[in-house]
């Protein structure tokens, strides 16, 4: 089972994070429930610059920058790791 656009449409030309991009917008249904997206595509690199999803309870907009720059992930330090809050429910006398 492959999910497939069942509508798509180009939107205006303008800018989007100081660049010239083309919006498309296409809807795909999961489930029963359909799901819009938009992309804004950079018209000179042909790169996605942001995507915005809506779906019934559910926005995203994702904002894609630093192409080709290698992956960093940052370990966080052991000050900024804390337990999980524990309920104690002292029983009733």
């Amino acid at each position: 089972n492959s999910l497939k656009a069942i509508s798509a449409r180009l939107g205006k030309i303008a800018e989007a994070d100081g660049r010239q991009a083309q919006s498309v917008t296409y809807i795909m249904r999961y489930s029963l429930s359909p799901v819009t997206f938009t992309r804004w595509i950079d018209v000179e690199t042909k790169l996605i610059l942001r995507e915005y999803m809506e779906a019934p309870g559910h926005h995203m907009l994702s904002i894609y920058s630093g192409y080709n720059e290698p992956v960093t992930i940052v370990v966080p330090g052991i000050s900024e790791i804390g337990p999980t809050p524990t309920a104690i429910i002292l029983p009733q006398p």
